[in-house]
């Protein structure tokens, strides 16, 4: 039996009995299979490195913020789509400035996210005839508070902000 022959009959063997092409193949020629090589090997979920940038979520700080008698009504956590590589969103509106106007909070997860995501908002201010932001970071978290909120207003929020894990 010529060697076309014998893989045909493996083959059909294979379908006969189930076994795996490659079991098959192996039975013709063992010396010519390199060894199977799997998947990575990766860490369970309690090993896996966590992120030592992720200190506050976004609802920390509306508490901080409620915490020191700043206006926080309607907080709408997840509802809103707020800067990319944000891990969470929190917008909050402040009706006694206007029905548009508000705060928006977000966490991150690194340092470079942050720093992406408050540049953007940054170019947005460079109208010097009319600035859309109040631009405040701690740590992991941005918080974004519409220009039309007085400044001496926004920064009792940038303190509220900066106090935030301080006790």
């Amino acid at each position: 039996m010529n060697h076309s022959a014998k893989v045909c009959w493996i083959f059909l063997a294979i379908s006969i009995i189930m076994i795996t092409p490659a079991q098959a193949v192996r039975q013709i020629h063992p010396q010519s299979i390199t060894p199977v090589i799997g998947p990575p090997v990766t860490a369970p979920a309690s090993v896996e490195k966590k992120s030592t940038f992720y200190r506050w979520k976004s609802s920390d700080v509306i508490t901080e913020f409620k915490n020191h008698g700043l206006e926080v009504v309607d907080s709408k956590p997840g509802m809103v789509a707020g800067p990319p590589g944000a891990r969470e969103n929190i917008l909050l509106l402040m009706p006694s400035f206007g029905n548009d106007v508000g705060i928006l909070v977000s966490s991150f997860e690194s340092v470079l996210q942050l720093n992406e995501a408050a540049k953007h908002y940054s170019k947005m201010n460079d109208n010097t005839a009319s600035p859309v932001w109040w631009i405040f970071k701690k740590d992991n978290i941005l918080v974004l508070i519409s220009r039309k909120v007085p400044r001496d207003k926004a920064v009792q929020y940038e303190d509220a902000l900066r106090n935030l894990g301080e006790k």
